[in-house]
């Protein structure tokens, strides 16, 4: 049994899906979400073989990590992307801002986009189904390298956690009408008062250090 049907049953056995018996299948609220690396089909037509595969294995292993350490769970791979539920809005975003900033620190992959959505979805045999899980996977493809983006359910889920700034509607297949996209990050005034502290914490670094290298060592005894 995978890990993710395994979850999915302790769920709906806690009462937290509403399980359809004629249909076989549940609905819960939920956040899904998608990863993709960004490039790697052209590091296929320039790489080795091994190349190939150190990329894709060190991918799964940072996503895994990720999910592992934010609360969220892998529900499966899918060549260069992945799919994953988290079961709240805010740590959903949480985590696909954390995903993105691993795999900019990290030199041995290429960047990576996420994309977040919340609603009702559908889950059978360990997967999940419907406009939800739809809308994340059409919205990770246009999202920009290096980015974490979400739905409006997502950031009105999410509360203050995250910034209510709008980037401009994407249009995506299968949906009549453009989708509202937000930035998976913290509100402007929040980021501001991290990138001031972190300004502050190397102002006061730079500060001692050249207070330290004005003192001079007692002069010794006189000839």
């Amino acid at each position: 049994m995978s890990m993710a049907l395994h979850h999915h049953l302790v769920e709906v056995a806690s009462g937290a899906w509403s399980f359809d018996r004629e249909a076989g299948a549940a609905r819960r609220q939920l956040c899904v979400g998608f990863v993709d690396l960004v490039g790697y089909t052209a590091l296929t037509q320039s790489s080795t073989t091994r190349t190939m595969m150190d990329v894709i294995t060190r991918f799964e292993n940072l996503v895994g990590a990720e999910l592992g350490r934010g609360g969220g769970r892998l529900v499966k791979l899918i060549g260069d992307a992945a799919m994953f539920i988290v079961d709240e809005p805010e740590r959903a975003c949480g985590i696909a801002l954390d995903m993105v900033e691993t795999f900019e620190a990290d030199p041995s992959v290429p960047p990576i986009r996420v994309a977040v959505a919340y609603g009702t979805v559908v889950a059978s045999n360990g997967d999940y189904y419907g406009d939800v899980v739809n809308v994340a996977a059409r919205l990770v493809a246009v999202a920009e390298p290096g980015s974490a983006v979400a739905t409006a359910e997502a950031v009105n889920g999410a509360g203050d956690t995250v910034g209510a700034e709008q980037l401009p509607a994407r249009a995506l297949k299968g949906f009549p009408e453009p989708v509202p996209v937000f930035p998976a990050r913290p509100p402007l005034d929040v980021q501001s008062a991290a990138v001031n502290g972190a300004r502050s914490a190397a102002c006061a670094a730079c500060t001692t250090g050249r207070i330290a290298s004005r003192q001079v060592s007692p002069a010794g005894p006189r000839t």
